[in-house]
């Protein structure tokens, strides 16, 4: 996977957690990603894949992203190599990722899900539906980080081989 300022997989769970790390629910505090895998330089990724990142990064420009009972500042990255055009498998996100196998008996595979999503016709934003956006739009410190998402969105409404 790459990224800007790349870090190791238990890293970026840190910095992009609440407060803890990418956990799992109830009362576990063990770090669901591994500390073992480094994640590469986003410069370093296929010419064609990097410019579509670029562009969205400039676009997401450190816009805060609403990530389930915390927000969490947006991040750009590119994942290659998943074996497949459109939709990757589980497991190669997984394992971009640096997610460990099992953590407290879960199997983090077993509970992984994907979905195509597409914004060429849609009225909301990569993270916000469109019933989000009108409880968003009344409240004037998120509307710098909704233009930043909407923005993103647009670029990723021309994409054609993502998820």
């Amino acid at each position: 996977m790459y990224m800007e300022n790349p870090t190791s997989a238990s890293t970026l769970s840190k910095i992009s957690g609440s407060g803890t790390s990418w956990i799992l629910g109830g009362s576990s505090c063990i770090n669901l990603a591994r500390a073992d895998v480094m994640h590469q330089e986003l410069d370093e990724a296929p010419e064609e894949a990097l410019m579509i990142a670029e562009r969205m990064s400039l676009a997401l420009e450190g816009a805060v992203l609403p990530a389930s009972e915390s927000d969490t500042v947006g991040r750009v990255v590119v994942v290659t190599n998943t074996g497949t055009n459109g939709m990757p498998p589980k497991s190669s996100l997984v394992e971009a990722l640096g997610l460990k196998t099992e953590v407290d008996g879960v199997v983090l595979l077993a509970e992984a899900t994907i979905e195509h999503k597409s914004f060429a016709a849609s009225t909301g934003t990569f993270c916000y539906s469109e019933d989000d956006l009108d409880f968003i739009d009344s409240d004037d410190g998120d509307k710098t980080n909704l233009s930043k998402i909407r923005a993103t969105t647009e670029i990723m409404a021309n994409l054609t081989d993502h998820f």
